[in-house]
C-alpha cells in the first residue's frame, strides 16, 4: 500500500479505498509504480501534492537534482516541493505523453534547508495536471 500522507487524503487510510483527494484523485501503488490519477483541475498545484520521497537530509548551501522515472497519459507540468514544513525549495519541471517511462531531470536551486533528523520530503504538486502519471522511480542527486 501507499505508505506516506498526503493533503487531502483525510488523515489517514480507508482499507476499501485508494488514498483520495475530493473523490476526483487517487494515489497508490500499483504493479510497483506510484500512480496518481486525477480526473479534474484541482484549483492549484498545491491541492494535490502525495509524497513521492521522505525521510532523508538537506544541506544547506548544496545543489540538488530529482531524477523522475515516469509515464504519464498527457503532457503536463507539475512543481515539486523539496524540504521540510518549515523551509522548503521549489522546482517545475514539463513532462511528454508516453506509455513508455522516461527519465526527467529537476534541479533544484541552492538549498535553504538544512536537516539532520531524516524530516526532508519530496511533494509532488499537480492538482493542475488531468491524468494519470505512473512513477516508477525516483533519485536524489547531491550536486
Amino acid at each position: 500500500a501507499y505508505p506516506y500522507w498526503w493533503m487531502g487524503d483525510g488523515g489517514g487510510q480507508n482499507p476499501e479505498k485508494p488514498y483520495f483527494c475530493n473523490k476526483t484523485a487517487t494515489v497508490e501503488v500499483v504493479d510497483g509504480a506510484c500512480v496518481i490519477a486525477n480526473t479534474v483541475d484541482q484549483g492549484s498545484d498545491s491541492a494535490l501534492q502525495p509524497y513521492i520521497m521522505d525521510w532523508f537530509n538537506l544541506t544547506e548551501g548544496k545543489n540538488y537534482k530529482v531524477r523522475i522515472t515516469m509515464a504519464a497519459t498527457a503532457a503536463g507540468k507539475v512543481n515539486l516541493k523539496m524540504g521540510t514544513w518549515g523551509a522548503s525549495m521549489d522546482a517545475s519541471f514539463e513532462f511528454a505523453a508516453s506509455d513508455d517511462f522516461k527519465k526527467y531531470d529537476i534541479e533544484f536551486p541552492t538549498s535553504t534547508c538544512n536537516t539532520t533528523g531524516s524530516d526532508a520530503h519530496i511533494l509532488f504538486q499537480g492538482g493542475k495536471f488531468v491524468g494519470t502519471v505512473k512513477i516508477k522511480k525516483i533519485e536524489l542527486f547531491e550536486l
